[in-house]
């Protein structure tokens, strides 16, 4: 056949069963809840996770992330049930209520249709698995903090510490102090470096941050951050 006698297929969206067809209408239109490609000889039920509400349809809508449906050849994306409470799903055309994750330690959701589960506020934790409120989000105890989304409080490393609840970053030592402890909740854990030293780091972690005053130089006070210069015409070694 030369392309001026070739056969014409069926348009997708349509379908024709009829043997030497003569007209484009010999193609039918698909049903409500199914689709066809070019050249169909029958349409084919929408798949679960999916639907069509027009005639002709050449493909099928997905049900939106946050829900699912195991409905084959729906008519309408009234057949998409959404992700229940403690649950979420980023996925487009979900086939299942197991593609409904429940939301993680130190997340949580409280309504139905949530593509991804909310964080727990910075300086707040939670070990819950599939919780639906903010509230099994508790508040970090002095000495610990947290970041967005936690499952659990972190001790304050050594050279930080904090005196309130819910902290998201705890607080350095100053310069010319240090701490070796970890958890602290107090500033006084951070001891000052002895007179004759100094120490320019903020959140130092241990003594030997605090150096000794170099020839030349010299600190009367205890927690310095530098050391003085000697006046001019003296010195010390």
């Amino acid at each position: 056949l030369n392309a001026s006698t070739a056969c014409s297929p069926c348009p997708s969206g349509t379908f024709g069963t009829a043997v030497g067809a003569s007209s484009i209408s010999f193609c039918q239109p698909c049903s409500f809840g199914e689709w066809s490609e070019d050249g169909a000889e029958s349409c084919r039920n929408c798949s679960a996770g999916r639907w069509s509400d027009e005639l002709g349809s050449s493909i099928c809508s997905p049900c939106p992330a946050g829900t699912w449906s195991e409905e084959e050849a729906a008519v309408s994306n009234l057949s998409c049930v959404a992700c229940s409470p403690g649950r979420s799903s980023a996925t487009e055309g979900a086939s299942s209520s197991n593609d409904c994750q429940g939301c993680v330690a130190g997340r949580w959701s409280d309504a139905i249709g949530f593509t991804v589960c909310l964080p727990c506020f910075p300086g707040r934790a939670s070990l819950i698995f599939g919780a639906a409120t903010s509230e099994v989000c508790m508040l970090c105890e002095p000495g610990t903090s947290s970041k967005a989304g936690a499952d659990s409080c972190e001790p304050c490393a050594a050279g930080r510490w904090t005196d309130v609840n819910g902290t998201e970053n705890c607080k350095p030592c100053a310069a010319g102090r240090w701490s070796a402890d970890q958890g602290a909740s107090s500033v006084s854990t951070c001891e000052a470096c002895d007179i004759g030293r100094s120490s320019s780091i903020i959140g130092a972690s241990e003594s030997q941050s605090c150096s000794r005053c170099a020839p030349g130089r010299w600190q009367s006070l205890s927690g310095a951050s530098d050391c003085e210069e000697c006046a001019a015409g003296r010195a010390n070694s």
